[in-house]
């Protein structure tokens, strides 16, 4: 016998497909969620598999056990897009479910009832069993499971192996799941006071999945009594998790900010706001007097952010509130700690105050050229150059044509051949070999009241700062400027930074020959960390820098990379390299939306096509979606405040990221904020929730 077809619930916000025989949620659909071109099955997606499955344990002269279809219900009463009603007969009990999606509302209810029909007494337990499926789009996983008094996060890693299970009891209780493209669910189950049991654990195998269940305390049941208990289910884009116990509140609200600040520097955050319904709110801030207050209408599941900056006076920790009042009463309340000049042992404030090595080049290209020898051993990491010295009748470097047209580097190789006592012809300046890991990025060109701003955020696998430093070089001759690894801005604020490209295998093997048989036939070209060196110090525009790196004579041999250029003069350009081949995609001055690089390529004639790091795709895709969301409307306003608070915002295209909370599994090990019109570089080493940014200027 086929199964029958799922019954569908839609008010055009939600979407939600019921299993009619078990009353299990096969799928929970934010429809207004963000929606991006490489994914179509996850995005939206707030719970897939069989969730919300009613569960029973009987025990009156036989045990019985409902917990799957195998026991379909005995009777069904569908009202289209709004009520399913469900009715299973079990012995002498009758299970009775009904789900309810009210009209322009992200959410939707379950009513169970369990009555005694039979003429005894009868007793056993009642509750719901959610088991997500192994989704292959499902990466990142998160679930909070809770009291009113507590809440405890399980990230999908934290739950492996299965029997890492977690328990907690009381009553209501609440299951809050963020899925890999930020939709969430948040379920509330209430028995009227009946005590209960919630507990998760992770499920073996790929997929991430969780099973979250629920039981309540055992009951005794005369006959014509029953038991009631329902859970109310809200759907949500990006709301982050439950904060200081609002899991119940009308409203989810969330104080996000900076973990730790200076006394008298401003601290940056967001108060959010998310509900089920559309409500016309006010969010105020405070600590010991208000620091903002506006008013917004609440669209249902979309999330409300008020960015906020508040200027600690003293040291110690500073408590911000966020409360969400509607119609003058509170609905919904929230609070963060943001430790103010801690102690030096303190691991949040080592955190926040740590800067990364420095180093310092000043002086004629060749003099440059010779602190390169004497420091190239305590070089960090991919801010290195490997220099070689070739044998004496073997080719040379083309020094005859660099002293012609790019004299800088002629210089610098005259110094390095000083400081080696080798021959000018013989010196080779390559990259350094690093060991490889996993590295993302993001670069994004922002326009507003402190001229055009390069935000550029660095993302590996995991945690780990190894191979990063800042570089300032201030040569006699050309542009000063200063780099992040290789990427920065010079003294006439043109700004380079890049991300990894993401591209198909034959694009790459197509650069890695033209690379090699550039370098084989003696034809000049220039290393990506020195080339770029020498277009900072040689370049003023945006056009001068894509004539230099595209020079057919001596291009800059880049690996694969997606870059973003951006001038004092608000040009800019999005520029796709792999080996001596550029593909512009993008270019011109300020107008609607973003210059965005990052993860994924923009395929032209059949070149770069996207390779096989979906995830990151996917998270580029995400974070494109919040800032034309969240800032689009800004852009031509937003200053360098408005860019550190957006560099510093989390959960669905949040730009600071933590792994666990994006579809590419990412860490911010870095960001930068280059400021043209000015030339400062701010550099944060690590999430900049977390970390300070340091100011670097180019002054003496």
């Amino acid at each position: 016998m086929e199964a029958a077809p799922p019954v569908l619930l839609d008010n055009g916000i939600i979407r939600v497909e019921v299993d009619p025989a078990s009353g299990a949620l096969a799928r929970v659909e934010l429809k207004t969620a963000f929606r991006f071109p490489l994914n179509a099955p996850g995005a939206g997606v707030a719970g897939s598999g069989r969730l919300f499955l009613p569960w029973l344990e009987s025990a009156g002269g036989s045990r019985e056990v409902l917990s799957s279809a195998d026991r379909p219900a005995t009777s069904t009463d569908f009202h289209p897009n709004r009520t399913l009603r469900l009715t299973w007969k079990i012995g002498g009990l009758t299970l009775m479910r009904r789900i309810t999606m009210p009209g322009q509302a992200a959410e939707f209810t379950i009513d169970d009832e369990l009555r005694n029909g039979s003429d005894g007494e009868r007793s056993g337990r009642v509750g719901l069993l959610c088991r997500q499926s192994a989704e292959p789009w499902r990466r990142t996983d998160r679930t909070w499971i809770g009291n009113a008094q507590q809440c405890l996060k399980l990230a999908s890693s934290s739950l492996r192996p299965a029997q890492n299970e977690r328990r907690l009891s009381g009553s209501p209780l609440f299951w809050r799941q963020i899925e890999e493209y930020g939709t969430g669910l948040l379920a509330r189950i209430d028995t009227g006071g009946r005590e209960g049991e919630i507990s998760a654990r992770g499920l073996p195998g790929a997929g991430r999945a969780v099973e979250v269940g629920w039981r309540a305390e055992p009951f005794h049941l005369a006959s014509g009594e029953s038991v009631r208990w329902t859970t109310e289910v809200s759907v949500d884009e990006g709301g982050g998790a439950p904060d200081e116990g609002n899991a119940f509140a009308p409203v989810l609200a969330r104080a996000d900010f900076a973990a730790a600040g200076r006394s008298g520097e401003s601290v940056l955050g967001f108060a959010t706001a998310v509900s089920a319904r559309s409500r016309q709110v006010v969010i105020i801030v405070a600590t010991d007097h208000e620091l903002a207050r506006a008013q917004f209408q609440l669209v249902p599941g979309k999330v409300a952010r008020l960015p906020v900056a508040l200027v600690p006076a003293a040291g110690g920790e500073t408590r911000v509130r966020v409360k969400v009042l509607e119609d003058g009463r509170l609905v919904s309340e929230a609070a963060a700690g943001i430790l103010v000049d801690g102690a030096a042992d303190s691991p949040i404030w080592r955190t926040y105050s740590r800067r990364m090595p420095e180093e310092n080049y000043r002086g004629s290209w060749a003099e440059i050229g010779e602190q390169l020898v004497r420091s190239r051993d305590r070089l960090h990491g991919s801010n290195s150059v490997e220099i070689t010295v070739g044998k004496a009748g073997g080719p040379d470097n083309n020094l005859a044509y660099f002293r012609r047209h790019r004299p800088y580097y002629a210089d610098l190789l005259a110094g390095i051949a000083r400081a080696e006592s080798a021959s000018p012809e013989r010196i080779f300046v390559t990259e350094r070999t690093e060991p490889s890991s996993d590295a993302a990025c993001m670069d994004v060109a922002f326009y507003g009241p402190d001229g055009p701003i390069n935000a550029f955020s660095k993302e590996r696998g995991g945690p780990s700062f190894a191979g990063l430093g800042y570089v300032k070089v201030v040569p006699s001759a050309g542009y000063r400027f200063h780099v992040y690894m290789h990427y920065g801005i010079n003294s006439e604020g043109l700004s380079i930074s890049g991300a990894s490209l993401n591209e198909d295998a034959a694009t790459t093997a197509r650069g890695e020959h033209q690379v090699a048989e550039r370098l084989q036939s003696g034809r000049p070209g220039l290393a990506p960390r020195i080339g770029i060196w020498m277009l900072l110090a040689s370049c003023r525009t945006v056009p001068e820098a894509l004539a230099f790196m595209q020079d057919p004579a001596a291009p800059i041999l880049m690996g694969p990379s997606n870059m973003l250029l951006l001038d004092r003069e608000g040009r800019a350009a999005c520029v796709e390299s792999c080996g001596d081949e550029y593909h512009v995609y993008r270019q011109g001055g300020p107008g609607p939306g973003f210059y965005v690089s990052g993860n994924y390529p923009h395929p032209v004639d059949g070149r770069f096509q996207l390779g096989p790091a979906l995830g990151w795709a996917e998270n580029t895709h995400l974070r494109e979606a919040f800032l034309n969301d969240y800032a689009g409307a800004r852009q031509g306003r937003l200053g360098l405040r408005d860019v550190l608070t957006l560099m510093q915002s989390h959960e669905a295209g949040g730009m600071c990221q933590h792994h666990e909370d994006n579809p590419g599994q990412l860490y911010t090990s870095c960001s930068f904020i280059a400021v043209t019109r000015t030339g400062d570089l701010w550099l944060s080493e690590g999430p900049p929730c977390e970390t300070a940014y340091v100011r670097h200027t180019l002054g003496p």
